[in-house]
């Protein structure tokens, strides 16, 4: 199943297929990834979960909504490739549904509701991963028959029959909502960017930190309503959002859909040894890129060289001068 699916996705239509091992890689890791999220899906099947249970539109939140949204968005774009033949179109339509949408930002909604007290909440949830994989099953499984079919003998309805024989999943084009995908979309880029933040200034997982945000009411009300999601999954201290806010001294600043976000960073990190460490680097970094451009502007040397080794070159000179902005960047965010 993993080679099948990895082949598929390096088989663009009318061309010849640039067989890579890596590819074949991606597949492994892909039939991983799914029976990880399922194998969790089931580790957390509710006490109290019946399969007559039927999901009720409106004690859906904005997450499941939009889960919702993009699978019924997938199937049609899925359908669509089927029809044309397109195969290896089809098989990334899925792959990224599955891979971004399912398994790195739903299950991990997921996670935050299985662990709680909120009974109710497990078993909507609960519901909404069910009805996203008895429909995810059935598209995979002409690409990836036998996994397909073992994990669908843990999730289908006692009455249903093999998935070999199985209905094809049913669009609900009512369904489909383009602004609950805009909601989540900004809840999406409010929470990375608050980790790339954390990432960039290597402040700790174990720390948790204070958001201020500089936004109108509408936006900050946006952020009320969310906020159990952002405080878990950014995992913050504590935030506040207003038209009144102002950025903190020696704080980490980023912009998303109009919205300033401020973290302080007093306490999280040293400071002084963090400017030290980013100097050290700043140093290092334009001393290698000097001796690059020199390399890459002797014409003798981009004359007679191996291509592979002058573009191995230029495409270290551009990784290092996308370091050096974010250095520069992080640099202006501690003075």
């Amino acid at each position: 199943d993993a080679v099948r699916f990895g082949i598929m996705l390096m088989s663009p239509q009318g061309l010849d297929v640039l067989f890579s091992k890596e590819r074949l890689e991606i597949g492994r890791n892909f039939m991983n990834k799914l029976w990880n999220a399922c194998r969790f899906v089931s580790m957390n099947n509710p006490d109290s979960w019946s399969e007559e249970y039927s999901l009720d539109q409106k004690k859906l939140r904005l997450p499941d909504k939009w889960i919702i949204s993009r699978q019924n968005r997938a199937i049609i774009n899925y359908n669509k490739q089927i029809d044309r033949f397109h195969f290896n179109d089809a098989a990334k339509v899925l792959y990224d549904f599955i891979w971004n949408d399912f398994c790195d930002w739903y299950i991990e909604i997921a996670k935050t509701r299985f662990y709680s007290e909120d009974q109710n909440s497990k078993i909507i949830t609960y519901a909404v991963c069910i009805s996203c994989i008895n429909k995810i099953l059935p598209l995979l499984h002409p690409f990836t028959p036998f996994i397909t079919e073992e994990l669908w003998s843990f999730f289908k309805s006692k009455s249903a029959n093999d998935l070999i024989i199985s209905p094809w999943p049913v669009v609900d084009k009512s369904l489909i909502d383009a602004e609950i995908n805009k909601e989540m979309i900004i809840l999406q880029d409010v929470i990375s960017s608050i980790r790339a933040i954390r990432s960039r200034m290597n402040i700790p997982p174990s720390k948790k930190i204070e958001l201020n945000i500089k936004c109108n009411e509408a936006q900050a009300e946006f952020i009320h309503q969310n906020s159990e999601l952002i405080i878990i999954l950014a995992r913050l201290e504590s935030y506040s959002a207003g038209s009144t806010t102002q950025k903190p001294p020696k704080s980490s600043a980023s912009v998303v859909h109009g919205m300033e976000l401020y973290i302080p960073l007093g306490g999280l990190v040293d400071l002084d040894k963090e400017k030290l460490q980013l100097s050290k680097r700043k140093n290092k970094i334009e001393s290698l890129l000097y001796d690059i451009e020199k390399k890459l502007s002797n014409k003798n040397f981009v004359d007679r060289a191996p291509k592979d080794i002058v573009k191995r070159e230029q495409v270290k000179m551009s990784d290092l001068k996308d370091e050096l902005a974010k250095i520069d960047s992080n640099l202006e965010m501690l003075v």
